[in-house]
C-alpha cells in the first residue's frame, strides 16, 4: 500500500510503502519511509517494523504527523502463542533522518490506553479465578501480555509504583509466576521504561 503524509512539517510529503511478507497472519508490517532531499532531489529510506498496524495522526495540532503503534518488543518477549496479545503504545514522530518516541509528550493518549488495560486485566482476572466462563489457563497466558503493557504505559506515565503493584498482585493470586514478574522489570529497565 502506498500514501503520502508530511511526517516532518516541512510542507512536503513523505512517502510511505507499507509492506508485508503475505504469509503470517500479525507482525510482520514493515514500512519504508521516503524522503526526498531537497539538496539533491533523491530521495532516501528510512524502514520501520510495525507489527499489525500504526495510523498517522497529528495528534498535537504541531502540523508534524505522530506514528501511532504498539511497542513491537513487547510482542518479541511476552506474547504467548496460544492466546491474543497487548502491546504498549508507542508513539512516534519523524525528526531529521530518524524516528523519534515521542510517547511521553502525548500523556492522555496513553492514560487512555492505560486504563482500557487495566479494564482488560479486571475482565481476564475473572476469568482466571474462575468467576467467568472461560478458559482459566488462556486466561493466565493472556494477562502476561496485558501486565507487560500496562506497567510500562503506567512508567510512561510517571506511576511505575502503580504497575509494579499490579504485577505483584498478580503474582500472590498465583495467576503469573515471580518469574515472570522478574523478567518483565528487567526487560522494561533494559527497553528504557524506567
Amino acid at each position: 500500500e502506498l500514501s503520502l503524509a508530511d511526517l516532518d512539517g516541512d510542507g512536503e510529503a513523505e512517502v510511505l510503502v507499507d509492506r508485508s511478507d503475505g504469509f503470517t497472519p500479525c507482525c510482520t508490517l514493515e514500512t519504508a519511509i521516503l524522503r526526498r532531499d531537497p539538496a539533491t532531489g533523491t530521495y532516501g529510506e528510512l524502514d520501520r517494523h510495525w507489527g499489525e498496524s500504526y495510523r498517522v495522526a497529528d495528534l498535537d495540532g504541531d502540523h508534524h504527523a505522530e506514528l501511532v503503534s504498539g511497542d513491537l518488543r513487547f510482542y518479541q518477549r511476552f506474547a504467548p502463542r496460544v492466546a491474543g496479545f497487548q502491546l504498549p503504545m508507542k508513539i512516534l514522530q519523524l525528526r531529521g533522518p530518524r524516528l523519534v518516541d515521542v510517547s511521553r509528550a502525548h500523556r492522555s493518549l496513553i492514560r487512555r490506553d492505560a486504563r482500557s488495560l487495566s479494564r482488560l486485566i479486571r475482565s481476564t482476572d475473572a476469568i482466571a479465578d474462575g468467576r467467568r466462563r472461560g478458559s482459566r489457563a488462556l486466561a493466565r497466558a493472556g494477562l502476561m501480555p496485558q501486565l507487560a503493557a500496562y506497567s510500562a504505559e503506567e512508567r510512561v506515565l510517571g506511576h511505575r509504583a502503580v504497575g509494579d503493584r499490579r504485577v505483584s498482585a498478580e503474582v500472590s493470586r498465583g495467576h503469573v509466576s515471580p518469574g515472570f514478574r522478574r523478567e518483565l522489570l528487567r526487560f522494561l529497565v533494559r527497553t528504557g521504561y524506567r
